[in-house]
This record gives C-alpha cells, sequence and structure tokens, in this order.
C-alpha cells in the first residue's frame, strides 16, 4: 500500500473515532497499524510489536486502577480474576473490530496465511492505545480507554473463582462482618433432571440477613453457590 494513501486511511479512521489529529505525529499511528509482514517487505519500516508491549502494559494498570477505585472492598484474588475478565484476546478484538482498528491495517503479502486470530486483534488494539498515549497523553488513552471498556467492568465471571467461600469471607470480613454463617435444607421437591434428584438449599446469613443462596447436589456445592450468589451481589452493591 502506497504509505500516503495509507497515511489518510489512518487519518480518516482517527477522525471517525473522534481523536483531533492537532499537533499529533501520524507515523506512530501508521507504526501502530503496521504488521510484521509488511516491515519484512519495506526495510524502512517500523511495524506494531513495540507499541504493542507498551499498550498492553498501559490496558493493564488502567483497568487495574479502575477496579481499585470501583470496587474498594475487593481482595487481591476477587480483583485480579475482574482483571482477567476484562483484559483478555476476546474482548480486546471484539473492540478492535467494533471501532474498525484493524480494517485498517497494513500487511505483507503473506500475512494471515491460516487466518486471522483473536490475538492479532487484540495486539493491534494495543498498539493503537499506546499510541495514543504517546502522541495525546495519558489521561487521553485513559479517557478513550475506559469509554470503549465500560461495559465489561460489569461481566465479571466469580464462577472462576477456585474458593468463592473464602473470597465472600474476606469481602465481608474487610467491612467488618465477621458474623458469617450456612444455612443448608435438603429440598426433596427440587430437581436437576427427570431422575429427580434430591437437592440442597443453602442460605448465607449475616445475623438474620440473608446475603445470598444456592442449590446443589451436595452440601458443599450448595454454600459455593450460596457464596458466588454473594459475590455477585456484593460487587454490585459496591459499585452503584
Amino acid at each position: 500500500m502506497d504509505s500516503e494513501i495509507f497515511e489518510q486511511k489512518v487519518k480518516k479512521l482517527l477522525i471517525d473515532l473522534g481523536i483531533d489529529l492537532k499537533g499529533i505525529n501520524i507515523n506512530t499511528f501508521c507504526e501502530a497499524l503496521t504488521h510484521t509482514t509488511f516491515s519484512n517487505e519495506h526495510k524502512n519500516v517500523q511495524n506494531f510489536e513495540y507499541l504493542e508491549f507498551l499498550g498492553d502494559a498501559i490496558i493493564e494498570f488502567v483497568v487495574t486502577a479502575e477496579i481499585y477505585k470501583r470496587f474498594p472492598n475487593y481482595n487481591e484474588g476477587m480483583a485480579t480474576q475482574h482483571r482477567i475478565s476484562i483484559v483478555n484476546n476476546h474482548t480486546l478484538s471484539t473492540i478492535s473490530r467494533k471501532l474498525k482498528i484493524i480494517d485498517n491495517i497494513r500487511t505483507g503479502n503473506k500475512a494471515f496465511i491460516n487466518g486471522q486470530n483473536e490475538k492479532v486483534d487484540s495486539d493491534f488494539f494495543e498498539a493503537f492505545i499506546a499510541a495514543l498515549y504517546v502522541e495525546k497523553g495519558l489521561d487521553f488513552a485513559t479517557k478513550f480507554l475506559l469509554k470503549n471498556l465500560e461495559e465489561y467492568f460489569h461481566k465479571v465471571d466469580f464462577k472462576k473463582i477456585a474458593d468463592p467461600k473464602t473470597a465472600i469471607q474476606e469481602l465481608l470480613q474487610s467491612t467488618g462482618i465477621v458474623n458469617i454463617k450456612y444455612k443448608c435444607d435438603k429440598k426433596s421437591n427440587l430437581s436437576l433432571d427427570k431422575d429427580k434428584i434430591e437437592l440442597f438449599e443453602c442460605k448465607l446469613f449475616v445475623d438474620d440477613v440473608n446475603y445470598g443462596t444456592g442449590i446443589g447436589k451436595t452440601k458443599k456445592e450448595a454454600e459455593k453457590n450460596a457464596a458466588l450468589d454473594a459475590l455477585h451481589k456484593q460487587t454490585n452493591i459496591q459499585e452503584n
């Protein structure tokens, strides 16, 4: 692709995304959107890899700081899980496609022989964020990033936490709550399938207040699900 044509393409992308071109070096964004296969064929052209390295660090920092601000009663494990649910290839590649960043990259003749994947899309988004940081500063890059990640702050999946009972205990204790109890009963009228398997229903109580309810084939499973229910409710309360 002719360099002048590519520059115009990149400028249009920035304008479409509401980014003022005044005072920026367009070459930084051209570099962020240049695949290694292109730079291999054009020896004087820089590719996106170094900016991708920087962007990865910026995104992790911004998301970590935002989680810390929004969820002050998290423990480290919960904060880490929440960050993982946001900063991953699927999320970042989805945004990259949504913003049409990935539609405006330049590649060499043998790019994506085996097909394009989420990792590539995610890497280019990271490089783009780094270019924003370099040319517009951290405040601008942070606002742009958080605007496009906002919906994902509400999608944390605590089911992947290995020990939700410990997680909810630590969370509640950090707020001064220490009297946590589980009350479980068999519920023969409940079933998971046609065989009418007897289930347990457990409730997590703080004093006389029900913080979460869970059902499972065993008491242990029901308690875990009650803890998960309480985690979801408590994190929603904190953010609101």
